[in-house]
């Protein structure tokens, strides 16, 4: 980073880390980090209305709702604003969880409760958050997404905890309205924290000639960046879901992979603030493509697992998978801000979203399908190694940074 630019840089934190503390913090208390501890749950419903866990794993995965309501409320940020997006969405989040609370014996209700929940959710998740922050900095810009991001990592480490205790001492019951109040007391203060009031307007800091545009972003790129971001999440996302069988298939020691799935939600934040570091100096598909690169090869290294000591093997090869996992994520905001604009911000990010949700939704079903048929994952590695790869290359295919240029205010969109 040139002396300029690293005085530009300071002098946007300066001003915008409000509006990355407050981003973090909102992350962290919302339906982002769901994943992380939804599972606890499951037991305590099980056992007081008599449901198995297959009926519960139906809840659970309507989560995909919330891939499809991640465009739509990036569509309606990018329109409206931030500010008139979160006061709907957060309070029927938070209502939701206080009606999952107090729910009866239904287990239709359960359904759509989980349904809506998952829905309004998306008002709490990177889609609202990480607009504001790529507006806010430019020359900083990387590392800013990837310090906002850094919350989803720290509710998932101590929301989790916090929740284990309410339930184990309180009650299923209490635990939904433990999350409640993270949504109300903490996540919706910080969304309007974010916000600042501007309605949209972008900020003195944040008004430079490579955020905003014109013209509408060229197709073609869009679906380069759309691929490459689906090839690159997809596999890495199912190995997630089923880290602990492959795992196991590969006979890790059982005293070794709980270190191994932990050095992976480890290095998933490494990546992330590697990576902002890195593409506040670097050209950040090159970066892409590296971190796509050392993830295939993690995968080849699980694939390989029998045939080196698994002592180091296994920890190294989760590592490796991990940290592109972090890079991707934050690579994601940073290359829509760079190439095609903050105007189009949310609903580019959230439609990202929803590819990454199909494309892990096919994976998944793969890695699953592929161990049901062949009685091993190695298939399903190799096959993720190679989409890695080829999202690796996608990601060089973007080319340069749009060349900047300031634009008049009263200049036609077209």
């Amino acid at each position: 980073m040139t002396g300029p630019k690293r005085k530009a840089g300071a002098a946007e934190w300066r001003s915008g880390w409000p509006v990355v503390a407050a981003s973090a913090t909102g992350l962290a208390t919302g339906f982002a980090g769901f994943s992380f501890f939804a599972s606890l749950f499951f037991a305590p419903l099980s056992a007081s209305f008599g449901w198995s866990r297959s009926a519960l794993a139906i809840g659970q995965s309507l989560t995909i709702l919330g891939a499809i309501a991640a465009p739509l409320t990036g569509a309606a940020i990018d329109r409206f604003g931030m500010r008139p997006v979160v006061r709907i969405l957060v309070p029927v989040y938070a209502a939701t969880l206080l009606a999952l609370a107090a729910l009866p014996a239904s287990l239709t209700l359960y359904y759509v409760l989980m349904g809506i929940l998952t829905f309004s959710g998306a008002g709490t998740t990177a889609v609202v958050f990480l607009r504001e922050v790529a507006r806010q900095f430019d020359s900083s810009r990387g590392l800013a997404l990837a310090a906002s991001r850094l919350g989803v990592s720290a509710g998932g480490l101590l929301v989790p905890s916090l929740l284990f205790l309410t339930i184990s001492q309180f009650g299923w019951r209490a635990g939904y309205g433990l999350l409640a109040l993270l949504a109300l007391g903490i996540c919706f203060p910080a969304a309007m924290a974010v916000d600042r009031g501007n309605g949209g307007a972008p900020s003195p800091v944040s008004v430079s000639p490579t955020t905003r545009s014109s013209r509408r972003p060229p197709f073609s790129r869009l679906m380069i960046f759309y691929l490459a971001l689906a090839l690159a999440m997809g596999p890495v996302a199912a190995l997630l879901g089923q880290l602990q069988p492959v795992l196991v298939s590969k006979q890790v020691d059982s005293a070794l992979t709980p270190f191994a799935i932990s050095l992976f939600a480890a290095a998933v934040a490494v990546g992330a603030v590697i990576v902002g570091i890195l593409a506040d100096r670097f050209w950040a598909p090159l970066i892409a493509f590296c971190f796509c690169s050392a993830a295939a090869c993690g995968m080849i290294l699980l694939w390989k697992l029998d045939h080196v000591d698994r002592a180091w093997g296994a920890p190294l090869a989760c590592a490796l998978v991990g940290l592109s996992q972090g890079a991707e994520l934050d690579l994601s905001g940073y290359l829509i801000a760079r190439y095609f604009g903050i105007e189009r911000f949310a609903r580019i990010f959230g439609l990202s979203i929803f590819m990454i949700a199909l494309t892990t939704s096919v994976s998944a079903y793969a890695f699953g399908r592929v161990f049901d048929s062949f009685g091993s994952y190695d298939a399903a590695l190799i096959g993720s190694a190679v989409a890695l790869v080829a999202a690796g290359l996608q990601f060089l295919m973007m080319g340069r940074y749009p060349v900047a240029r300031a634009i008049s205010p009263n200049a036609p969109q077209l």
